[in-house]
């Protein structure tokens, strides 16, 4: 039966191509990790591509383009898009919030102790009496007629005023006219001041503004007070950093 078998050829699936005899034991060996193998991959494939899928899609469902409406403090804003301090002119706020800008803020808008800077190429724009309120009435019903937002930069020139009245923390030089010596506040002056930056709030909320950005940079007063070069104070305004922001953080 065996040589039967062996003529037969039903033997010639346990030998090589040479003729040599394959130990099926072995062979099965081999061939089981290698499916293992493919499993593994097989589900590794799987896991990846499930992954892919789901970061697409989440991606897709949440990201966000700065055209997208948003909103900040429960108002809603038609992009993401906004606008620093650059001008306070009706003409030029209307052309970019007509395209696309969500919200806005003026330049810096004088909260007292008035004194014309070189740096307002445009003219004085100030908010330190009630006369003014009008004039900044259509400047916010401008940019709200394209359904956009705007905030009121205000601010105290302190040492960028360009003629007396000048104020600084410690006293020195103007900055922008370095030949008039400022006067150091003092604490009825930093009393009075502050006030001036909440009136001008006030204002701007009768005028129709959506809120206001308390500008502190340039060197204006703001700005001297958090300078350890400029403030010089030994009180309770000046100091470490914690009271040299006394100033700012209490008119907030």
């Amino acid at each position: 039966m065996k040589d039967d078998k062996k003529e037969t050829g039903e033997e010639l699936l346990d030998i090589d191509e040479k003729g040599n005899p394959i130990e099926k034991e072995n062979e099965e060996k081999k061939t089981k990790p290698n499916k293992i193998y493919k499993y593994i991959i097989a589900i590794i494939l799987c896991f990846i591509i499930l992954i892919s899928c789901y970061l697409y899609f989440s991606n897709k469902k949440n990201n966000k383009t700065v055209f997208d409406e948003t909103t900040l403090k429960n108002q809603k804003l038609k992009s993401r898009v906004f606008l620093g301090p650059i001008t306070h002119l009706p003409e030029k706020m209307e052309a970019v919030v007509k395209n696309g800008v969500s919200l806005v803020t003026t330049e810096g808008c004088i909260v007292g102790d008035y004194s014309f800077s070189k740096m307002q190429s445009e003219g004085p724009f100030r908010i330190d009496s009630d006369e003014y309120i009008p004039q900044l009435k259509i400047l916010a019903e401008t940019v709200h007629k394209h359904n956009s937002l705007i905030l009121l930069g205000i601010l105290h020139y302190g040492l960028l005023a360009a003629d007396q009245p000048m104020y600084s923390p410690s006293g020195g030089k103007g900055l922008i006219n370095k030949e008039i010596e400022s006067k150091a506040v003092t604490k009825e002056d930093i009393i009075r001041m502050q006030d001036y930056f909440v009136q001008a709030a006030i204002r701007a909320k009768k005028a129709g503004f959506d809120g206001v950005e308390i500008l502190g940079a340039q060197m204006n007063l703001i700005s001297s007070f958090s300078s350890i070069k400029l403030n010089q104070r030994t009180d309770e305004y000046g100091g470490s950093d914690e009271n040299r922001a006394k100033f700012i953080l209490e008119i907030y």
